[in-house]
């Protein structure tokens, strides 16, 4: 990248950012947006849909004081379990206060790509209550299996499965461009998929959301926290049909 290109970049992060921490209404399409190099920061959509993902690392959240700074959040993205027997323990609380802040809520499973995919499974089912959540479950994945990748698809398509068993829903992948790229590109094709790309538009692969930065500030969040779009007609994808 050239020492312009960087400069572009820049510009482009920091005007985006300025336009989320002010908290700028939805005006249905995104705010910025300017070829960097061979592609685009994002991905011009229409009738665009806001959303974050939280975790414990994002330490406790004042979902109210978020709202109110910044309507256009529309969704949050809660994890809620670890591998086979972690628990997220601000889980229960961020679906709390998203809640009553007005946000749609789903939960994600941080998965280990070398633990068994039903004791996973087991461990997201005692944890979500799924009458919570407008939005489907979600699988992030990110690490490779020393198994190799045939058995890492195996275990992601059996997690898949029993969760649309057990809830009568289709989950949702998550995972970032170049693991997608390497590892599921060709596979899951009947899932929608959750791409993190913090360079470029990822308009390469078919992707429903995506998430474009891991640096976003908001009032009611210390510190850096993931930020996400999509289209509206993707967003339906997560909603929960009730």
């Amino acid at each position: 990248m050239t020492r312009y290109s960087k400069f572009l970049f820049g510009v482009s992060v920091t005007l985006l950012g300025l336009f989320l921490i002010l908290g700028r209404k939805n005006s249905n399409t995104l705010p910025f947006i300017e070829p960097l190099g061979n592609g685009s920061f994002y991905c011009s959509v229409s009738d665009t849909v806001f959303g974050i993902d939280v975790s414990h690392h994002n330490g406790i959240i004042d979902w109210e004081t978020l709202k109110s700074n910044h309507p256009e959040i529309e969704f949050a993205y809660i994890r809620c379990v670890v591998g086979p027997s972690r628990v997220d323990n601000r889980y229960l609380k961020n679906v709390q206060g998203a809640k009553q802040a007005g946000i749609k809520t789903g939960a994600y499973i941080y998965y280990y790509a070398n633990r068994n995919s039903t004791s996973q499974f087991n461990n997201f089912k005692n944890h979500v209550l799924m009458s919570q959540h407008e939005l489907v479950p979600v699988l992030d994945i990110e690490k490779p299996s020393k198994y190799g990748p045939d058995n890492l698809r195996k275990g992601l398509a059996n997690w898949l499965q029993l969760i649309e068993k057990e809830y009568d829903v289709s989950p949702a992948l998550y995972t970032n461009l170049g693991y997608f790229e390497q590892y599921l590109i060709g596979y899951f094709n009947d899932y929608s998929k959750w791409i993190a790309a913090y360079s470029r538009c990822p308009s390469n692969v078919d992707w429903d959301i995506h998430q474009f930065s891991e640096k976003g500030r908001f009032n009611g969040i210390d510190g850096f926290v993931d930020m996400n779009y999509c289209s509206r007609s993707s967003f339906n994808k997560f909603l929960i049909a009730r």
